[in-house]
């Protein structure tokens, strides 16, 4: 079961009890996560795990549909997260406290800035592309003031 007792398990295991009439497969992803501990960055499972966990349930997902169909809604409900350029650490998760949202956070934001490097070196490249430039430029300032 789930170690932490945060505002996110809390609401997790709230879910379980108010929809243990309708076990879905968003239901399934839930109560996967606080059986099996899923709760804290160090803890975090693979969305092909997930996608296994739900297929031997009868549910056929491809990672695409899986990401839309269950982990996006949940994400919008605010159970989980899910790291999906994870490094040693990451997948989704149920998070612990604040710091985990945190690291989440910035990870992301490092990731979509890297992304705009690169759309920016390829747009070097191009002489149709100086207003993808400044965009790009503009949106990197941004994240960098936040």
């Amino acid at each position: 079961m789930c170690n932490c007792n945060s505002e996110w398990a809390q609401r997790a295991r709230n879910y379980l009890q108010q929809n243990r009439n309708n076990q879905d497969e968003k239901y399934l992803v839930i109560n996967f996560l606080l059986t099996n501990n899923k709760c804290g960055r160090n803890n975090g499972v693979f969305l092909d795990d997930l996608i296994n966990y739900l297929e031997s349930k009868g549910y056929l997902f491809n990672r695409e549909n899986f990401q839309h169909q269950v982990l996006i809604p949940l994400k919008y409900q605010n159970f989980l997260i899910s790291l999906p350029y994870p490094g040693g650490i990451g997948g989704v998760f149920i998070p612990c406290n604040i710091d985990e949202v945190k690291k989440y956070y910035n990870q992301v934001l490092n990731r979509v800035y890297s992304e705009l490097t690169n759309i920016q070196n390829l747009a070097n490249f191009s002489n149709v592309a100086n207003n993808l430039s400044d965009i790009v430029d503009l949106v990197q300032e941004e994240i960098k003031n936040l």
